[in-house]
């Protein structure tokens, strides 16, 4: 399977292109994408609102997402990682479900343009790409955790790249530039793939059993052979005659 991932962010949109079976993993394309610099201006993120930053995304990442879909020899299948979805309470009493809701619109604005290129987009858990990570400790400090899985995602996508095409741009990268994003990126296209063809291998085994159960439970249909007028015209006469000897034999 070819697939794009994406680790959405506006200064760091990490984008990972890869092959993946389960005994292949080749990188055809990785990158992190600064938006705004893509698309010539200078801005403040935390004071631009989504209003502004919406046309700054559908003006900004058409060719380069053209670009990332022409490295995937085959029709790739995007992976977004999915926004969280909580409630979290601001000062002054306001609730939002959405911990970062710039984030949460800019991730269906990159879906939208890739499904104009017919190009199939499923959402997947921020923990996918963490599955691989030993259980951590229950309790400590938040930031820690994020720390930690970071970390984890790093040292995995070492793994994954060495050797490759890309790897020393990725070993090259600093935190400022992306390298966490650039990580969470590949090792959730390596995580997500998997799962999909884990999936279709599962439906398609699925598929066969139903199939054998139609048709063990569907008994063909045995045609009777046609008789000649003369065979029914002799089994006629046979029974009439059989009929009549009964019969004379009840008044003898």
């Amino acid at each position: 399977m070819d697939c794009i991932s994406f680790d959405v962010g506006t200064r760091r949109l990490g984008v990972a292109c890869a092959h993946v079976s389960p005994t292949d993993f080749r990188v055809l394309h990785w990158d992190v994408w600064d938006v705004p610099a893509m698309a010539g201006v200078e801005l403040d993120i935390n004071e631009t609102t989504i209003e502004d930053l919406v046309p700054l995304f559908v003006r900004a990442l058409p060719a380069a997402l053209d670009a990332a879909i022409a490295a995937c020899p085959t029709p790739p299948r995007a992976f977004i990682e999915t926004q969280p979805m909580h409630m979290v309470r601001f000062q002054g009493g306001k609730a939002s479900s959405v911990s970062n809701t710039k984030t949460k619109c800019l991730q269906h604005v990159l879906q939208v343009l890739l499904l104009q290129r017919g190009v199939a987009v499923s959402f997947v858990s921020p923990s996918l790409k963490l599955r691989g990570q030993r259980k951590q400790k229950q309790g400590g400090q938040a930031t820690a955790q994020y720390k930690d899985n970071k970390e984890y995602a790093i040292v995995r996508a070492h793994e994954l790249a060495a050797g490759g095409p890309r790897y020393a741009w990725f070993a090259a990268l600093t935190k400022l530039q992306g390298r966490a994003d650039a990580a969470d990126a590949l090792v959730q296209a390596y995580e997500a793939a998997l799962d999909a063809l884990g999936a279709q291998d599962k439906a398609r085994k699925r598929l066969a059993r139903e199939a054998a159960s139609v048709s063990a439970s569907v008994k063909p249909k045995t045609k009777k052979p046609k008789r000649s007028s003369a065979a029914v015209a002799t089994d006629t006469s046979l029974a009439l005659e059989r009929y009549a000897q009964e019969t004379e034999a009840m008044f003898k």
